[in-house]
């Protein structure tokens, strides 16, 4: 909500979000879906509906379909062993998509003299946000596995359903 007020005022973004404030928050964010206790259950119960034949096909998805989704989109294919570096190629994709949609927003924003970096910062994605995700996940959990299963109390045999859900093993 304050980002939606703040498009509506660049001066004011320019000087709560300028001078890459507005990644040092998203950065502080990405991190937060690894620590913060509604993010660790709201994870937990997505990736339980996901290993669940019952509730699959799934759509999930967030306000812009980037971040939330982002973080739990990377940590599913985390999961299923695809190699960091395309799950970060596959989360870039977002830029492509959604960029697009907010042109106009990002164009008025930018006319009406506000710095173009910050909308493109709101409605885009960039890889160190996801790997401030994955370094935080990391630190403290050490593998994507301890995370499901500490961080999110989703045991061995849980995260092996989802496996072969979604890889028929």
């Amino acid at each position: 909500a304050m980002l939606e007020k703040l498009m509506h005022n660049p001066k004011e973004a320019n000087e709560k979000l300028g001078g890459g404030k507005i990644d040092t928050l998203f950065i502080k964010g990405y991190r937060e879906f690894i620590s913060l206790p509604s993010a660790k259950s709201a994870y937990r119960e997505l990736f339980l509906s996901l290993g669940d034949p019952a509730k699959t096909p799934a759509l999930f998805h967030c306000t812009t379909g980037k971040d939330r989704t982002g973080w739990g989109s990377a940590a599913l294919l985390s999961l299923l062993d695809v190699p960091r570096d395309v799950v970060m190629q596959d989360f870039l994709k977002s830029n492509e998509y959604i960029l697009p949609l907010y042109r106009k927003q990002i164009d008025a924003f930018a006319a009406a003299g506000g710095d173009s970096l910050i909308p493109l910062a709101i409605f885009g994605v960039k890889a160190e946000y996801l790997n401030a995700s994955f370094d935080e996940m990391q630190k403290k959990y050490g593998s994507i596995e301890n995370y499901f299963s500490e961080g999110l109390d989703i045991d061995e045999k849980q995260q092996k359903k989802i496996k072969e859900h979604f890889l028929g093993n």
